[in-house]
């Protein structure tokens, strides 16, 4: 049904329903417009990006990690946020410039945005059992890597370890 459908029919159906509540979005997307999950995702992602950039440019954020933290949740979808974000404010334009232009000078190839460590290893290293604080471990890994002060699989060995 929607295969003939692109990224730019999305994007305008996402403007004509941006503004309602986050279940009124999801109920419209499924149950009226009956999106598969891949529409559906792609649609509540750039909802997502749009709604953080929106508020990234309210509170002028221009902090290296709080940046990097959105690229790494946004990457695939961050041009529809941008697109749509300037659609709401277009006095975000210098603002928008000023993100992707951190991501070419400070994200791009100079952050590790993969995780260096599996959970498995992470259990391993630390002598734990599956649980919660594996996946918080994980997520202080991975902020430490977006900031910057982790590079390597070392670094992020001795770094989970300096945690215990």
């Amino acid at each position: 049904m929607y295969q003939n459908f692109n990224d730019i029919v999305f994007l305008k159906l996402n403007s004509l329903i941006f503004n309602l509540k986050e279940d009124d979005f999801s109920s419209v997307c499924k149950e009226k417009l009956l999106l598969p999950d891949k529409a559906y995702n792609f649609m509540k992602d750039v909802r997502k990006s749009t709604l953080e950039l929106l508020e990234l440019y309210k509170n002028q954020i221009f902090d290296f990690t709080k940046l990097n933290v959105f690229w790494y949740k946004y990457k695939s979808v961050a041009v529809y946020g941008f697109i749509l974000a300037l659609s709401i404010n277009k006095d975000m334009k210098d603002y928008i410039i000023y993100v992707q232009k951190h991501y070419f000078e400070n994200y791009l190839g100079k952050i590790i945005d993969k995780p260096l460590l599996t959970g498995s290893e992470i259990m391993r290293l630390l002598n734990l059992e599956p649980s919660k604080k594996v996946g918080e471990i994980k997520e202080k890994l991975i902020l430490a890597q977006l900031s910057g002060q982790i590079k390597t699989k070392d670094e992020a060995v001795n770094f989970i370890k300096s945690l215990e």
